[in-house]
């Protein structure tokens, strides 16, 4: 329902939504749109173009994350304890790199004086350069692997795509300094939850999965009747602790406040607690270069904050419309789809 209406709302390429268990990894829902009912295939897109709407966009499409990745690079820092809740950070609208490169900040003249959390509120890009830098390459990139970046999740979909990672041995300060807050990383929708949910979930990294259990249809000899025999039961895997408990606590606390405080009021429930994140990515074009005024807009949310029960992703690519932020064009989307599914938990 909310693929549908977002596809038509915003005349977008491509709509994606995921909707995860976090404790145990299992898939609850998946869609994408455009897609086409298999009785009446539209022809005239010809063999190729037919080809590219049968994969499953959620699993195969890498993209920048944008600042949805700000919660891994947060979790990764205050897991190694290079830094801590009582850092703060200045923005003047920008950080200079090396030197020479200024990454700007989205709110020109800065956000001025930020507490940890704010800066997480306020979606600051410079202060998560700071966290980025603060790392060093070979820590974060330790956190990014762990948090299953550059590598399949394992999913039981033909095509999953692993992404896209800048070798450790050529990261350069600058694209450390970009991929604290998004950029030059390359990454799928399906990994992006499965990392949200390690996030939230107490830290653990637990494999995505669609298929709960393989059933064969028998007979039984003395009726007749038909019966389905459950011929193998899939389990959760957990396949390692990426950071630890406390620090898991800590982000979905935080993440908590961007819902209430910050960036994410749109996805904000009465009677519930909601987390979650903003993100608005760049495009790039067959160049390489980025395109001016094309982005995906998305938003991550959890609920219940405190014990999360679910885990939503809703990504809308390039969306025709003047404001294209996560959160004016994802977030309300994430809180139809939280609104729908938690009266059932």
């Amino acid at each position: 329902k909310a693929v549908e209406d977002a596809m038509e709302k915003y005349d977008a390429k491509k709509v994606y939504a995921i909707v995860m268990d976090p404790n145990t990894g299992e898939i609850l829902a998946m869609a994408n749109r455009p897609n086409f009912d298999p009785n009446e295939p539209p022809r005239d897109l010809g063999y190729e173009g037919m080809q590219d709407y049968v994969k499953n966009f959620s699993a195969k499409d890498s993209m920048d994350p944008g600042s949805t990745f700000k919660l891994v690079t947060a979790a990764a820092v205050l897991d190694a304890g290079a830094m801590t809740l009582n850092n703060t950070f200045n923005c003047p609208g920008y950080r200079v790199i090396e030197g020479s490169e200024r990454i700007r900040c989205h709110k020109a003249g800065g956000h001025g004086h930020q507490t940890f959390a704010e800066v997480m509120e306020h979606s600051c890009n410079p202060a998560f350069v700071d966290m980025a830098l603060a790392l060093g390459k070979n820590e974060f990139y330790d956190y990014i692997e762990a948090f299953g970046f550059g590598q399949k999740t394992g999913i039981d979909v033909n095509g999953e795509a692993q992404g896209i990672l800048i070798p450790r041995e050529a990261v350069k300060n600058l694209d450390l300094a970009r991929i604290g807050f998004g950029q030059s990383i390359s990454i799928t929708p399906l990994q992006l939850v499965a990392a949200t949910a390690a996030a939230v979930n107490g830290g653990n990294f637990m494999k995505p999965y669609l298929a709960k259990a393989l059933t064969e249809t028998k007979i039984d000899q003395e009726t007749g009747q038909e019966y389905e025999d459950v011929v193998k039961t899939i389990e959760p895997q957990r396949i390692r602790q990426v950071i630890s408990k406390e620090t898991s606590e800590n982000i979905a606390k935080i993440l908590q406040g961007v819902v209430e405080d910050g960036s994410g009021s749109n996805a904000y429930i009465p009677g519930y607690r909601v987390g979650g994140k903003t993100g608005t990515a760049q495009k790039y074009g067959e160049d390489g270069r980025i395109v001016q005024g094309r982005h995906i807009a998305s938003f991550v949310g959890f609920a219940p904050a405190d014990d999360p029960q679910v885990v939503v992703l809703f990504a809308v690519d390039e969306p025709q419309v003047a404001v294209d932020f996560g959160s004016v064009v994802a977030a309300p989307y994430v809180q139809m789809i939280l609104k729908d599914t938690l009266p059932y938990l």
